[in-house]
């Protein structure tokens, strides 16, 4: 067969791309309307674009593979021209092989994200119906590369055929000028919608208060678990948590999935599901021109697998960063907004979708104050605007802040003893190429409970604030990475491969026990505060997981104590919604009705209760 000229080829192989681009556009809007973002014809449009970018670079890097083992191909062969018989001979007909690329390239993405998020993330989902959806996909996709390639060859290099060049080109062009304007129009729709609901609302009257005295505390210790807690009191490691276990009221809530911290967080300071208070993921993904989207590589929905994968590559660009949810995606009111109704100030410190800090009676530090987690998936490393409320309050906490440098040494000489060399051992290992200092990453979430349990330890017990929520993060941390160290047998191994790194696990339960010792006694002895001690989830072993080898269980921990609270009593009912109605009612407010959880009544004194019936409010919601 003759060689085609340069020209044709360059056409083909445009035809070819141009299908890719096609399709990604497409996908694009399908992927915009599945994640809800097609509130702005500019964010659905931008959507539709960076998607057919990323598949049409996929598409030019793979025709430059196959150019390139062609030239293998002739060099080995010496010369002979036996590669030229595949080429394509009309431009329609390479159109119709890049749609028949996509599709298949589409199916092997969506294989590959499939079986990540189940393995990895779903281990009690079927492995059987994992086989059956990659095995239907595959075959999709390469039934939809053959039917595009192979019937349609002859007709449509035909001369009685050569009309349909036109037409599939002008189908080309309906389908682009559709896509667009569906964009556009679902853009419209929705903002219109959503204009009409913001619309005409309605002003609060008088709250009635109940005078009670109290004040209360929400200890977050995020991931925290009885597995690993009971065992530690019982063993002296947390004398501080025995005493209080004691003589307060215990539950082991169930969390929900899919147990990402934003989620579970918001649900608690809401008091509501995360159908309600819009938070959804764990991650946002900021790229130019878009409003911040949620990244779903880890989501609900399989369909936009693929779509995660081309969002890795802008992040492997540069041109993609995370950030963790922001404040204005709660939907719903937090638990200080409504305190900040009747006066009542809160001092919140570190919970998630906190940032950028909005104003309140009392002080806010984001939980962008200092370095997290979420630096990891970001690439800006200057000041992060509205951290805190009220504006230039981290001065006035300058001699609080705990900043390590990112130095693990320090951490783990107070945790546990290791010397320098230890140190530098522990400081260079990772388990995955994500997360390629884990160390570094704890010594940031070690800064940030100190600093945090420094400014609750330093203004709390000073009496202005009402009630105060504080998230630790440091137990998740270091069970998500040394579980396997310190529960081999999760593992099915006789021994730990490295029990002094396990060993980690119980310091910092014991460091965390000591502080939050030292902040009982600043509230004295006949304190008149009321500690609310909860986790988001529990914590077990995941050997296939490829982020970590600790992850989320649905076993949580919740934990009471105070004056007002009977001691020994074990709540067998308890959820996160009971969490918010319990906290309004310990500070005099009345319990709005529109809450699905109630006053957990069971574990307060019937005195106290009797002094102060139960009071309700239809809600407090605009």
């Amino acid at each position: 067969m003759n060689k085609p000229p340069f020209k044709n080829r360059l056409l083909y192989t445009m035809s070819g791309i141009s299908a890719w681009l096609l399709c990604g556009y497409v996908y694009g809007l399908f992927v915009a309307w599945k994640m809800g973002m097609v509130r702005r014809p500019q964010d659905t449009i931008l959507v539709m674009l960076y998607t057919s970018l990323a598949f049409g670079f996929l598409a030019t890097g793979l025709l430059v593979f196959r150019t390139l083992a062609r030239v293998l191909a002739r060099i080995i062969d010496r010369g002979k021209n036996t590669a030229d018989s595949h080429e394509p001979n009309s431009a329609s007909m390479a159109f119709l092989g890049g749609l028949g690329g996509f599709s298949l390239a589409w199916a092997i993405l969506f294989a590959l994200g499939d079986t990540t998020v189940a393995m990895g993330f779903q281990p009690q989902s079927s492995m059987l119906w994992l086989g059956i959806r990659i095995l239907l996909a595959m075959t999709c996709g390469i039934f939809l590369l053959w039917f595009a390639t192979r019937p349609l060859r002859s007709a449509l290099t035909s001369q009685k055929t050569r009309p349909l060049y036109a037409r599939l080109w002008t189908l080309v062009g309906l389908v682009l000028i559709l896509a667009t304007a569906t964009g556009i129009g679902r853009g419209l729709l929705s903002s219109n919608t959503q204009s009409l609901a913001t619309h005409g609302q309605k002003s609060m009257g008088r709250i009635r208060l109940s005078h009670t005295g109290l004040r209360v505390v929400l200890m977050g210790l995020d991931g925290a678990t009885w597995k690993v807690i009971k065992p530690l009191t019982k063993a002296g490691i947390m004398p501080v948590m025995a005493k209080l276990i004691d003589r307060g009221a215990s539950a082991t809530p169930f969390s929900p999935a899919p147990r990402a911290s934003p989620i579970t967080w918001t649900t608690i300071v809401t008091g509501r599901p995360m159908d309600e208070h819009g938070i959804k993921e764990y991650l946002l993904v900021s790229m130019p021109g878009l409003s911040p989207f949620p990244f779903e590589s880890l989501a609900h929905n399989r369909s936009i697998l693929p779509f995660s994968f081309t969002v890795l590559g802008y992040f492997a660009a540069g041109l993609a960063e995370g950030v963790p949810p922001t404040s204005d995606r709660v939907r719903k009111k937090t638990v200080w907004q409504i305190l900040d109704m009747v006066q009542k100030r809160s001092l919140v410190l570190g919970l998630p979708c906190t940032w950028p800090a909005k104003p309140t009676a009392g002080m806010i530090l984001s939980d962008r104050f200092g370095p997290n987690e979420f630096d990891m998936f970001s690439s800006h490393k200057g000041p992060v605007p509205q951290k805190v409320y009220p504006p230039g309050v981290e001065k006035e906490l300058a001699n609080l802040i705990v900043d390590s440098k990112q130095d693990p040494a320090p951490m783990l000489k107070v945790l546990a003893g290791f010397d320098a060399k230890s140190s530098a051992e522990l400081a260079a290992w990772h388990y995955n190429p994500v997360i390629t200092s884990p160390m570094k990453l704890l010594t940031d979430v070690y800064d940030a409970d100190m600093s945090f349990m420094n400014v609750l330890q330093d203004r709390f017990p000073e009496g202005k604030y009402a009630f105060a929520a504080i998230l630790l993060n440091g137990l998740d941390l270091v069970m998500h990475a040394f579980w396997k160290f310190r529960f081999p047998e999760d593992f099915g191994l006789a021994h730990s491969e490295n029990p002094r790194w396990g060993k980690i696990i119980d310091a910092y339960h014991a460091l965390l026990d000591r502080r939050i010792g030292d902040f009982m006694k600043t509230l004295g002895p006949d304190t008149d505060t009321v500690v609310l001690f909860v986790s988001d989830s529990g914590m077990r072993a995941s050997p296939h997981n490829p982020v970590w080898p600790g992850w989320h269980s649905s076993d949580a921990m919740f934990l009471a104590v105070g004056k007002p609270i009977m001691s020994k009593v074990r709540l067998k009912n308890m959820q996160y919604a009971d969490v918010i109605p319990t906290i309004l009612y310990l500070l005099g407010l009345p319990v709005p009705k529109d809450l699905k959880g109630r006053v957990l009544l069971e574990m307060i004194k019937p005195e106290f209760v009797s002094r102060h019936p139960v009071e309700y409010i239809d809600s407090y919601e605009p």
